[in-house]
């Protein structure tokens, strides 16, 4: 994963319009959403853990706010990345998340907001709609 993902530059890139135009699905959106939903439950454990660190709690109450929705640098820069091991294990919720999507096939019908907010764009066929929440809500926990 490069910088451009970290600074945004990803959503300058012209394959996102190419798999809407082709197929007229975003199956880019779901898998973004689980990936993000699973840091943002990285930081919920981490932050609900019994450390006596008062300084992670606070930033990662806030953090897991924003993931909600769509938000990640929070997440990831205030608690995942410094601490590790919650970053770590993201990215291997991520993954599980990602085959959720792919093996219920989840697709959005344009381009938006992931997590909570994301929900509006997801398409309704084959009980997307219910797939889509509870993909979030099982890498969220």
């Amino acid at each position: 994963m490069g910088m451009h993902f970290f600074t945004g530059w990803w959503n300058r890139f012209p394959w996102r319009k190419w798999r809407i135009t082709d197929t007229g699905f975003n199956f880019i959106m779901p898998l973004m959403s689980v990936a993000l939903m699973d840091q943002g439950g990285e930081v919920l454990g981490y932050t609900l853990a019994p450390w006596k660190n008062k300084k992670a709690r606070q930033v990662g109450v806030s953090a897991f706010g924003s993931t909600l929705f769509g938000i990640s640098e929070p997440a990831l820069f205030g608690v995942n990345v410094k601490y590790k091991f919650p970053l770590v294990m993201g990215c291997i919720g991520g993954a599980a998340g990602a085959a959720y999507v792919y093996l219920t096939g989840i697709k959005a019908l344009g381009f938006g907001a992931t997590a909570v907010p994301g929900f509006a764009i997801v398409a309704a066929q084959g009980g997307g709609h219910v797939n889509y929440v509870m993909a979030n809500v099982l890498h969220l926990l």
